[in-house]
């Protein structure tokens, strides 16, 4: 492409007559990502708290004895672990890799979103690491994905 001294031209990315440039393009892609991201943090506070309501009503029920109370307070107790856990995780892998993410433990096994492009061996390792020592899930209990 050729143009005179003083013209202007698009760097990094390419526009074509009626389309949109690569840029548009990723800032799109990083739009809809972060939107996702977004609306997942926040379906996971929703249903945090749909349980906790769910288990402090039952709670305060009179129909329950106090074994089933102690075991409400139990199950309680090991919910407000595992979400701090996954709190914990979530807050070091976005240190480690300097974007979003969003981590899904159950049990023993552990789901962790990433941004696209954010996953190379290092940071799979990084991220394994960080899930042992803070939610005791093992690699072979761990999925890496990353959003597209």
């Amino acid at each position: 492409m050729q143009g005179n001294l003083g013209d202007s031209l698009l760097v990094a990315g390419t526009t074509e007559p009626g389309g949109e440039s690569e840029t548009e393009e990723a800032q799109q892609t990083a739009g809809k990502m972060k939107q996702y991201f977004s609306d997942a943090k926040l379906r996971q506070a929703q249903v945090r708290d749909e349980v906790k309501d769910e288990i402090e009503t039952l709670l305060e029920s009179e129909k329950l004895g106090d074994g089933d109370k102690k075991k409400l307070m139990t199950l309680l107790t090991d919910f407000d672990a595992q979400q701090k856990a996954q709190a914990d995780c979530e807050t070091l892998i976005q240190a480690k890799l300097g974007g979003a993410c969003v981590v899904v433990l159950t049990g023993e096994t552990a789901e962790v979103v990433v941004e696209n492009g954010a996953v190379s061996e290092t940071t799979a390792l990084q991220i394994a690491e960080i899930l042992a020592q803070n939610a005791q899930v093992t690699s072979d209990n761990l999925t890496i994905i990353e959003a597209k």
